[in-house]
């Protein structure tokens, strides 16, 4: 719909929906049980309304001006930042609705409806409008550089460029008024949203910082090829599929595989044989899922505080801080990468009394033992991920690593997990030999001098 209200000749806008349904990161999402792609249809339809409130005589009706406030607001409680997204769609329904109180109320209202109760809410609960996420993603150093990189990255898998250069080999002058003198309608968003993108740094999973913004960019490179040879148009098809198709198959055997995180990959960690979260939840609830009959629960504290807390049932400290607001604003940097920066650190799961840390989960291996038994320091280090325990030296004295089974019933596999305030429902466990046990070797903490 808005490629043909933009483009006018409808097989563009069909080549548009092509490139979308054939773009291996827009349909793994489009599956994928999150938020994104309602985020998309939402800010979708809206422009949908501005732009042929752009094009038609009839301009920004009451009945359309309803339609963008709706679907603004709901975009909004989906996603927080798809106000950056709407915010050009925005000020056009500002300039044509001028001085109509009609038009001004029926835009305002809507969107005043759905989002004020809930900003009141959050002020009121939460003390801040702002989402906890965007302390605990964006309160850390900012990496403009790596945002960037995320763009170039994105272009460069799908053979953005190569689509582009095929464009302007053939009539670059007549290019710019192929979308009707409505490039802008394109071109504005795709800028907003992609210094959005520059400042946040991009995110670690594949590329869905870009999904809300794919149909946007699909339309820019179809809109000219209503002027562009047919046989071109073919070339250019087949070398977007080929790039999609070969992205999609050995995207995690390239170099950039650490640091953006692929499909199947995320897909993996859930389900995987060895230290799937999925199965470790349900191991856990089997073995100490009894405590939460008693009012002695044992919490446990988790890097990933969603598949793992589902199938457990276990009360959860989120050690990433995207539902702790202590951790959000005073937890120390992890990492540069985009997503996840912040981190617990040791005193503040014991100020909570957590039983269990949890970090990214790691079958043990005698080679993480010393001569004498002891759990290497090293070791430990290691589970944060690309930096270190931030305050090893406030371990308390004697402190130990349990090894628990990953699958319920089965002790060949054992995932590590440290054991920071006692509980008799894991001191059992460990005293019938059900849990494997190993004191940390903290002389090497002293050794550091921390």
């Amino acid at each position: 719909r808005l490629g043909r209200v933009l483009i006018g000749p409808a097989w563009p806008a069909i080549v548009a929906v092509a490139l979308l349904g054939t773009n291996y990161s827009f349909v793994s999402y489009a599956t994928g049980g999150l938020e994104t792609m309602l985020q998309t249809c939402c800010i979708v339809w809206a422009h949908v309304l501005v732009a042929r409130s752009l094009t038609e005589d009839r301009g920004l009706t009451v009945v359309r001006a309803l339609g963008v406030s709706a679907l603004a607001g709901l975009a909004g409680l989906t996603r927080m930042d798809s106000a950056a997204l709407l915010l050009p769609a925005g000020l056009a329904c500002a300039m044509m609705a001028r001085l109509r109180l009609k038009t001004w109320l029926a835009l305002l209202f809507p969107v005043a409806l759905l989002i004020g109760p809930w900003l009141a809410w959050k002020l009121s609960y939460y003390g801040g409008i702002l989402p906890n996420t965007f302390a605990a993603k964006l309160g850390a150093s900012l990496t403009p550089e790596r945002g960037v990189w995320y763009l170039v990255l994105f272009a460069f898998v799908y053979a953005l460029p190569v689509l582009a250069i095929a464009h302007l080999r053939e009539r670059p002058l007549q290019h710019l008024r192929s979308t009707r003198g409505y490039v802008w309608c394109l071109l504005v968003p795709i800028a907003v949203w992609s210094s959005y993108i520059v400042y946040s740094g991009g995110d670690f999973m594949e590329f869905r910082f870009l999904i809300a913004l794919s149909p946007f960019i699909m339309l820019l490179l179809a809109a000219p090829m209503a002027l562009v040879r047919v046989r071109t148009v073919g070339v250019m098809l087949a070398v977007y599929v080929g790039a999609s198709s070969f992205h999609g198959a050995f995207f995690e055997k390239m170099p950039w595989y650490r640091a953006i995180e692929g499909i199947p990959q995320l897909g993996h960690h859930p389900t995987d044989p060895r230290d799937g979260w999925l199965q470790l939840g349900e191991s856990l609830n089997e073995d100490v899922g009894r405590t939460l009959e008693t009012d002695n629960h044992v919490l446990i504290a988790l890097m990933q505080a969603g598949a793992i807390a589902w199938t457990s049932s276990l009360p959860v400290d989120d050690k990433f801080g995207l539902n702790d607001a202590d951790v959000a604003r005073e937890g120390v940097p992890l990492t540069e990468r985009a997503g996840h920066r912040k981190v617990s650190t040791i005193a503040m799961l014991l100020e909570k009394e957590v039983h269990l840390a949890i970090t990214h989960p790691k079958i043990f291996d005698p080679s993480m033992l010393d001569e004498s038994g002891l759990f290497k320091m090293e070791e430990l280090h290691k589970l944060y991920m690309l930096r270190r325990v931030p305050d090893p030296s406030q371990f308390p004295a004697g402190t130990r690593i349990v090894a628990m089974p990953n699958r319920p019933g089965e002790a060949d596999l054992k995932i590590i997990a440290i054991y920071l305030t006692p509980h008799p429902a894991v001191d059992e466990l460990i005293e019938r030999g059900a849990w494997d046990v190993y004191t940390v070797d903290l002389s090497e903490v002293d050794d550091e001098g921390s």
